[in-house]
């Protein structure tokens, strides 16, 4: 059923002689919302650069008040950071962080701002481009 449109779930009781209707309900499909991109358990602001380097990873979360067991797990992303007026970006493949990225992070100094950029979340319904994470390093 395409979503916006509705759908009407019947519930019959077959005791293997008779069948009979229970009832039925009208259900409408909506889209599953996207999930939000974490890392070092924030989605974007100050983070301390040992919580950051500790965490190593992006974790997509669901909202809250999503009620289902749902999983989605990042595809790829984008690494940007600045230092010294250079722009370095590096491309991510899956969720973790590559060595050299952990580096730059070793090495970043107080304030410096790094970016997760075109992050990518797989689900059941396919892929799905997440929002940037901004980081200023503590």
């Amino acid at each position: 059923v395409p979503l916006g449109q509705k759908a009407t779930i019947s519930v019959v009781h077959n005791d293997g002689k008779t069948q009979r209707k229970m009832g039925s309900a009208e259900f409408r499909i909506k889209r599953v919302p996207d999930p939000k991109a974490y890392i070092a358990n924030t989605d974007g602001g100050p983070v301390q650069k040992n919580m950051l380097l500790a965490a190593r990873a992006i974790i997509p979360r669901m909202p809250d008040d999503f009620d289902f067991d749902l999983n989605f797990e990042i595809v790829s992303y984008t690494f940007v950071g600045v230092r010294g007026g250079d722009t370095y970006e590096r491309p991510g493949n899956g969720n973790i962080l590559t060595q050299e990225m952990q580096n730059f992070i070793s090495n970043c100094k107080r304030g410096e701002r790094i970016w997760l950029e075109n992050i990518i979340a797989r689900g059941p319904d396919g892929n799905r481009r997440l929002g940037t994470i901004s980081l200023i390093v503590q």
